[in-house]
Parts: structure tokens; sequence; C-alpha cells
């Protein structure tokens, strides 16, 4: 008798950013860092469809696997360190300044956190860099590590965070805002604030006046520039100086 189970396959394609480009992050280089540019991306973008996209399960520390172990044996690198290789990337390509593909994810559990928004993801790629940081010939792809964030992480889980903040899963429905209220109070120092804006407006005042100051704070201003103006006395127009005030003058 052979035992038959009726369970099919089952596949999940989720869109994902791989790679943002044209920036400058943190990397193996002199300087610290490592400069994404889309010239050395672009070329070899075909050859991501052909690496394993490595899952990290909820109870293990991501780290990245060794390039060459990956290279050699990548199932027997994956369950040495108790990873699963859940699936593979199609389609990918360089658009403006991002690296995107489609991960078709062959595994239940990542599908499931995927469509959650649980998942990060970090490339893993082999390149020459120069000791500013910049990439000197096209990268060769190796894998592609997905894990639990950090950000999403639920208590006691292990979780990374991704060298590249614009790597995501694409495919997460939008959140939903709560609708505005049709009719919004405002409080009654707005308002009269917006009264006083109006009232200089109209008096050819400044609006600092009534943009940072309270109706006393904006009359107490504008007697002391009055006294100022009285102790400095007025401007004779014919001389150029100023001189006292006659008994019948005031500041204009």
């Amino acid at each position: 008798m052979t035992a038959i189970n009726n369970t099919g396959s089952f596949q999940s394609e989720h869109e994902v950013v791989l790679q943002g480009l044209s920036q400058w992050l943190p990397g193996p280089s002199e300087s610290g860092k490592v400069f994404y540019g889309v010239d050395n991306f672009a070329p070899s973008a075909d050859a991501w469809n052909r690496v394993p996209v490595l899952f990290c399960p909820p109870g293990l520390k991501p780290i990245h696997p060794d390039h060459g172990a990956m290279a050699r044996d990548p199932e027997g690198t994956a369950r040495a360190l108790g990873y699963r290789i859940i699936g593979r990337l199609n389609n990918t390509r360089v658009t403006g300044s991002q690296m995107v593909a489609d991960a078709v994810l062959e595994d239940p559990h990542a599908a499931q956190l995927a469509k959650a928004n649980r998942l990060g993801i970090s490339t893993g790629f082999d390149a020459e860099i120069g000791p500013e940081g910049r990439i000197r010939s096209p990268v060769s792809p190796n894998h592609l590590l997905v894990f639990v964030n950090c950000k999403k992480a639920a208590a006691g889980e292990h979780c990374g965070t991704g060298n590249d903040p614009r790597a995501a899963f694409n495919n997460i429905a939008p959140v939903e805002h709560p609708p505005m209220p049709r009719h919004v109070s405002k409080d009654l120092s707005e308002m009269e604030a917006e009264q006083q804006r109006a009232r200089d407006v109209r008096n050819g005042r400044p609006l600092e006046h009534s943009m940072y100051l309270s109706n006393e704070q904006a009359q107490e201003r504008e007697a002391a520039a009055v006294e100022t103006i009285k102790a400095r006395g007025k401007l004779d127009p014919f001389t150029g100086t100023f001189r006292d005030f006659r008994s019948c003058e005031g500041p204009d």
C-alpha cells in the first residue's frame, strides 16, 4: 500500500525590494561604508533568480551563512544553521534606485509571517570593494536571508534588523486610518489668535504680534515702542538729525 497525502503544493508570491541603490550603507571597507550603485547591481540582476531564499525561524538568531559553504551545499548549510530554504526569486530587476523581485515562498509559516508584515530581508553577495567603499565590479549574488523583523517581533522571539532600511516586502495592505471628523472644533486660544491676525491685517500691523504674542503682550510691546520713539525724538527731515518733540507733537 502507498500512503497518499492530498496536500498539493503551496506557493505564495510576494513582491519585495531586495536592495535600495544609489546610497551609502555600513559595510566592510576601510571607510566603514559601501556605496550600492545601480551599475553594480543591474548587470547581475538575473543571477538573483538562481540563489536560495533562506528562512531563519523566530527561535533562532539571524546570521548570514558562510558564502563558500552556501555555494557548495546550500541545503546542508541551511540545515546546519537550523534554517530552511523556503523558495526562490523570480523576475529580479533594477528599477530606478532599487532592485526588486517576486519572491515565491513555498513555506506556509514564512508566507504567513510575510503576509503579516513581520519579515525582514537581507541580501548576501560577493563583490570587489575599494578602500573608499566603492564597489568595483558587478556583484555576485549568493543568497537572500529572511528573518523576523525586530520592529514586528513578539516577546521572546529572536529577530534581526536589516542593513538596508529600504529592503522590505511590498505586498502589505495599507494601514487603515480612522476617518477624520466632519467638523473640527478649534479651542478658544486658536480662535482668538485668528481674530487678532485679522485685526492686525486690517490695521496694517506685522503678523508677528498675533503669531507669537498674546493681546496684552502685543499692547505692552507697542507701548514700549512708543516710549522708545519719544526718548529718541523726532527726525528733522531738513537736518537729518533727531530733536526733542515740541509740546504740540507726538510720535507718528
